[in-house]
């Protein structure tokens, strides 16, 4: 696909957006946000009064109004609902998410979402790869509270959710 380059446009009826010692790639759309010291993937959207910090995206992820995300690695088309929160206590993320390395940084899987509450969703091919992987089946079993298992493929265009 060709994409446009990233663009940041000031108007009076959007908010500015940060971008501070970032890289934001082609085709995507930041929103009055803030992105520091990140790598944005392209055909992303960052919604208005959301906080994107130390953190890699990859392409077609969603991240919505007033979430916070803080060290973390997302994979493709990756869904932050909106004022969802990753990354910013990693003893609440331990308990949350299935994946935090031991530096306490919280990796999700294609096509994941993650709700304001409750446990995230994974993307229905992602968790049945996971639960049959041997290297992977054991984890999966122990954190099975955290987990759901959604109705969206990875590499759904949908899993990530409307972008314009």
């Amino acid at each position: 696909r060709d994409y446009p380059p990233a663009r940041f446009a000031r108007h009076e009826s959007f908010p500015a957006c940060d971008v501070v010692n970032s890289l934001v790639c082609e085709g995507t759309i930041v929103h009055g946000a803030a992105i520091l010291e990140s790598v944005v993937g392209y055909d992303c959207v960052v919604h208005a009064g959301a906080k994107v910090d130390s953190t890699l995206m990859l392409s077609g992820c969603f991240i919505g109004e007033g979430a916070q995300v803080r060290r973390a690695f997302l994979d493709k088309n990756c869904r932050i609902d909106p004022g969802a929160q990753v990354g910013l206590d990693t003893a609440a993320d331990r308990l949350r998410f299935p994946f935090v390395t031991d530096s306490g940084i919280v990796v999700l899987p294609k096509g994941s979402r993650v709700p304001v509450h409750g446990p995230i969703e994974l993307a229905s091919d992602i968790a049945e790869l996971l639960c049959s992987d041997p290297a992977t089946k054991e984890r999966m079993a122990e954190t099975r509270h955290m987990w759901v298992s959604g109705d969206r493929g990875r590499h759904s265009y949908q899993s990530a959710g409307y972008r314009y």
